[in-house]
């Protein structure tokens, strides 16, 4: 059996416009009706768009084997549209980190839950990206931790304008462990050294979190490979 992908459009608070989203279904949704599912946010990175996950990442086919499998859970794949105010990060990007949390907050989740039957707390979302999505994840994301029940940072880690947005989060990611932090990196990765940040700054406030590195660069080999190590660690009992 295999999920479903589907296409929505929305309206955007912070551009005033309408912006796409897609989503993922997993093999049984349509006829589980009484059940709800939980829901991973996957955020791709700066040279992608709303349709790289399932394009070059294959999310899709990644999570049918894996639930074919007995792997993972079941649960929608929600893939928003990470760019605002243009595509390259590197510019305005304090300005492009709070756009997107707001987007994300006031109009992606909201409109998943109105159109999905997923869960509504917390421990029903996690949240992951790879490069701009996992700055992103960390910016948006850990900075709010109440949100999410888990977290996967893939080929990211610290960018000055990231860093004093999680920074005051860290004593609540300290007392309430997300489940997993899951951190990815390959030491061939351009973003090698702010993957080093991130993990010095989880481990002097003492967050625990799972990492993985390899030898793989800044390339889908290694996103697709995080994906399915990370997700079967999703919505599981501690």
């Amino acid at each position: 059996m295999t999920g479903k992908t589907h296409e929505h459009e929305y309206h955007s608070v912070v551009t005033g416009a309408r912006r796409r989203l897609r989503v993922y279904t997993p093999p049984g949704y349509e006829t589980e009706s009484a059940a709800a599912y939980p829901v991973l946010y996957l955020l791709h990175g700066r040279g992608g768009g709303v349709d790289t996950w399932l394009r070059e990442g294959r999310a899709n086919l990644i999570m049918d084997a894996l639930l074919a499998e007995g792997r993972a859970r079941p649960m929608v794949l929600a893939m928003p549209d990470g760019h605002f105010f243009g595509t390259d990060w590197k510019e305005r990007r304090d300005t492009k980190i709070r756009a997107f949390a707001t987007d994300l907050y006031q109009c992606v989740i909201p409109e998943v839950e109105r159109l999905y039957r997923v869960g509504r707390e917390g421990k029903d979302r996690a949240l992951a990206g790879l490069s701009m999505g996992g700055g992103q994840t960390i910016s948006a994301g850990m900075a709010r931790p109440e949100m999410f029940g888990a977290f996967g940072i893939f080929s990211a880690g610290l960018w000055p304008e990231v860093t004093p947005l999680v920074e005051p989060a860290l004593p609540q990611l300290r007392a309430t462990p997300p489940h997993p932090l899951w951190v990815g990196i390959g030491r061939n990765d351009q973003l090698y050294g702010h993957c080093v940040k991130l993990r010095r700054m989880l481990e002097a406030a003492g967050v625990p979190f799972t990492y993985h590195e390899d030898d793989t660069g800044h390339t889908w080999d290694a996103w697709r490979d995080y994906l399915e190590r990370f997700a079967p660690l999703l919505f599981r009992a501690p």
